[in-house]
């Protein structure tokens, strides 16, 4: 950890941009013209194009007061979300465009757009304004002063465009998005009258927040009064991404999955790289031995080729940064996961620092095959490529107090070649209830959208006292064998003690794999009833002691005793950010229950080579 008064001391001698500032590449036409003509870049250049053109010949979008207050009124955040990011977008979009393709078409737009976002009352995400949370309505700063990810990451993407686009902007537009930036994160942290939450935040807020307001100090500080700044503004945002860095376990693991791994990741990267071109290479962040571990997490989360685990409010299908991942080879020396090109104009912290950290070198690859842990999460991946098809199983533990947290101990995954036959739901459209102590009312975190068992009719307790034990974990050659003890996951007195067994084995010759499923229940009284449950997006063909579901190059085939077990699908509507759904819950209710149970169940995982030489089933 770097000592505060050494990093000030650093930062009052540095008082000159270096010409690889800001990104670590010197952005003249040369560089300009490399990336304009760069064959992977095409597609997403020409999207970017199109958002810029958007931008210049219709109106900026209207932040009105009550889609500000939409989320006071009714809980959601859709009317302020679109608005505010489109009109972020276009920024990002304007300033790539501008610069990469060397034109003033779009100065003027990006004047207006400029002073149009310095006349917002606010840089807050209305989600996360500080009146919608306490009680007396009053916040500890002034709102238009107020930190937090919205207005950390505004404030870096004015500066990043007052700085690239130095002497092609009016004087007056400049000088006003220096003095918001300056007057409303700069200033507004360093004389804060006590730190904010997330500067102690383990997880994504440390990283975004104070990447996002350290950038922004440091693209300003060509000019003195931002530069005397620096000494008291860069230590405290090093403070607190030595708390995000605190977040991971020495596997690397992040428990918030793997799309707050990268918006996490992304600024804190975007920081240490821009801090170390300033200094000049005297302080550099990317020393930090835990960071290899870190930045090889997606490779451990990879089930097959763009399908990914999703537990927490991950998606099971991401896209990873091909710019992010160049930067952090370069820096770390580190192992790819398989990326693909630029595929859209994302929300990264930086579009322009993306498209610089670019090396067609990183693209493509292969998955690597076996299994991956992770110790200090809990979670297991098993991958295995089986003609040509992928067959992977995860299962995790851990507990149920994580950040973005579901209610899931012991929750499973199942892939069948390119598909996620047995799923995690991930997130839901985000609403006001879900951020509060109503969130396990909605599936997505309730361990009703997992699958794991019902027991007593209770389902999994919230709270970092209901955890997985790891009771044994064993690689083979063919897959893995995991226990763990969930007797905590329930807070049902009755629950005497409850371990479940997964033995996942992957059939080289046969082109199919198998789980095996054991779940050992010891109870208090008789009578105490029992479900197993399972998850799927996909809807399930039943037949006697039977389910089957059917993907698109394979099918996974449960097995279980019909006289013993009734099975019913449950059809639950989910709400994901991609729209509407229905997830498809098979339960398997025992007709009779001891003191102590087993239920042994068996899944066949079978690829389209292996079922066009099998009968089939139901």
């Amino acid at each position: 950890m770097w000592n505060e008064d050494t990093l000030a001391d650093i930062l009052r001698e540095h008082r000159s941009m270096p010409p690889e500032f800001p990104y670590g590449r010197r952005l003249d036409s040369a560089e300009a013209a490399r990336i304009r003509n760069c064959p992977e870049l095409q597609p997403w250049l020409a999207q970017t194009r199109t958002v810029a053109e958007r931008a210049r010949t219709e109106e900026i979008p209207v932040l009105t007061f009550s889609r500000l207050a939409e989320f006071e009124r009714t809980g959601g955040r859709k009317a302020f979300e679109v608005v505010n990011h489109e009109r972020r977008l276009r920024l990002q979009a304007l300033t790539v465009v501008s610069v990469i393709d060397e034109t003033d078409l779009y100065i003027e737009t990006i004047e207006d757009l400029l002073w149009e976002t310095c006349n917002e009352y606010t840089w807050c995400l209305n989600a996360a304004w500080p009146i919608w949370r306490k009680p007396d309505n009053i916040p500890d700063v002034p709102l238009t002063r107020y930190i937090e990810l919205g207005a950390a990451m505004t404030a870096h993407r004015l500066a990043e465009a007052v700085y690239v686009l130095r002497g092609r902007l009016h004087p007056l537009v400049e000088q006003r998005v220096r003095e918001e930036v300056l007057n409303r994160v700069v200033r507004a942290w360093i004389e804060a009258p006590k730190p904010y939450p997330w500067e102690r935040m383990r997880m994504n807020w440390a990283a975004v927040c104070a990447g996002g307001s350290g950038m922004a100090g440091l693209l300003l500080a060509d000019e003195e009064e931002a530069r005397a700044l620096l000494p008291r503004l860069i230590p405290r945002a090093v403070r607190a991404m030595e708390s995000y860095l605190q977040g991971f376990g020495a596997d690397g693991g992040c428990a918030e999955g793997l799309g707050y791994w990268q918006y996490g990741m992304s600024y804190f990267a975007a920081f240490a790289e821009m801090l170390r071109v300033y200094t000049a290479g005297e302080v550099d962040l990317f020393t930090d031995a835990r960071l290899t571990a870190i930045a090889e997490f997606p490779i451990k989360c990879e089930l097959a080729e763009d399908r990914f685990v999703n537990y927490s409010d991950s998606s099971q299908r991401s896209f990873l940064n091909p710019g992010l991942f160049g930067l952090l080879r370069r820096r770390l020396g580190m192992r790819l996961p398989l990326l693909k090109p630029f595929e859209r104009a994302s929300m990264a912290p930086s579009n322009l620092a993306s498209v610089l950290w670019y090396d067609a070198d990183t693209i493509g690859g292969s998955l690597r095959q076996g299994t991956f842990v992770l110790e200090a999460l809990q979670w297991v991946v098993d991958r295995r490529v089986r003609a040509g098809n992928w067959l992977a199983f995860s299962a995790k533990g851990g507990h149920n107090d994580e950040p973005h947290n579901h209610n899931d101990l012991g929750h499973f995954l199942l892939h069948v070649a390119g598909d996620n036959l047995l799923v995690d739901l991930g997130s839901p459209v985000y609403t006001k209830d879900y951020f509060t102590e109503r969130r396990y009312a909605n599936c997505h975190a309730s361990s009703l959208g997992h699958s794991v068992p019902v027991i007593g009719g209770e389902l999994q307790a919230a709270g970092a006292q209901h955890r997985a034990e790891l009771l044994a974990l064993k690689e083979r050659e063919d897959g893995v064998e995991v226990t763990l003890d969930l007797t905590r996951a329930y807070a049902l007195p009755s629950l005497r003690r409850f371990t479940r067994a997964f033995a996942w084995t992957v059939d080289e010759r046969n082109d199919r794999a198998e789980l095996e499923l054991r779940d050992d229940f010891r109870l208090s009284e008789e009578g105490v009833g029992l479900q197993e449950a399972f998850v799927s997006l996909t809807e399930p063909e039943l037949s006697a002691g039977r389910a089957v579901w059917t993907g698109r190059a394979g099918r996974l085939v449960l097995r279980y005793p019909s006289e013993r077990l009734r099975a019913e699908v449950q059809q639950v509507p989910i709400h994901p950010p991609e729209g509407p759904g229905t997830m498809y819950r098979l339960l398997l209710t025992l007709s009779e229950c001891r003191f102590e149970e087993t239920i042994a169940l068996r899944f066949a995982a079978e690829t389209a080579a292996k079922r066009s030489a099998a009968p089939r089933l139901g």
